[in-house]
C-alpha cells in the first residue's frame, strides 16, 4: 500500500471518528434543552417544588423564591444556550455531509465554519449575559431578603 493509501484511509477513519462524535453531542444537546425546557414548564405551571429537580443536581428553588420571571429567565437563558449549542453541532454535522477529501475548503464548507464561529461567539455573549442576570438576581434577593 502506498503511503497516500494509508493517509486516506487514516484520515477518513478519523473523520469518522469525528462524525459519530458529533452525533452523540448533537443529540445530548438537543436532550438537555429538552429536559430543561419541560422542567421549566413542569415548576411553573404544575408543581412550583419541580425547581428542586433539575438536571445535573442544579437546585433552581431559592431562585424560584425570588420570583417565577427570575427563574423563567435564567433557567431560559440555559435552554436557549443548549438549543444554540446543538444548532451549531447541527452545522458542524453538515460539513461531514459536504466534505470533499480531494477539495475540503470549499465555498460552501467556509459559509458553514463561518455560521459555526457566529454560533460560537453567540453562545459565549449568551452565556455571559445569563450569568450577569443570575448575579445580579442573587444580589437583589440578598438586599431584599437581608
Amino acid at each position: 500500500m502506498k503511503t497516500s493509501t494509508k493517509r486516506i484511509i487514516a484520515t477518513t477513519s478519523i473523520l469518522a471518528t469525528m462524525n459519530i462524535t458529533s452525533w452523540v453531542i448533537f443529540i445530548g444537546l438537543c436532550l438537555q434543552a429538552g429536559v430543561f425546557l419541560f422542567n421549566i414548564f413542569y415548576s411553573l405551571a404544575i408543581n412550583p417544588g419541580g425547581a428542586k429537580y433539575f438536571p445535573k443536581g442544579i437546585d433552581f428553588s431559592s431562585l424560584y423564591e425570588v420570583g417565577a420571571w427570575y427563574f423563567f429567565a435564567v433557567t431560559s437563558m440555559i435552554v436557549l444556550v443548549a438549543a444554540i449549542k446543538a444548532y451549531m453541532f447541527y452545522l458542524i454535522l453538515s460539513i461531514f455531509k459536504i466534505l470533499n477529501l480531494v477539495q475540503p475548503f470549499s465555498k460552501e464548507v467556509g459559509r458553514l465554519i463561518f455560521k459555526i464561529s457566529f454560533v460560537a461567539l453567540l453562545v459565549g455573549i449568551l452565556s455571559l449575559s445569563g450569568f450577569q442576570y443570575s448575579e445580579t438576581a442573587s444580589d437583589v434577593h440578598f438586599f431584599w431578603r437581608g
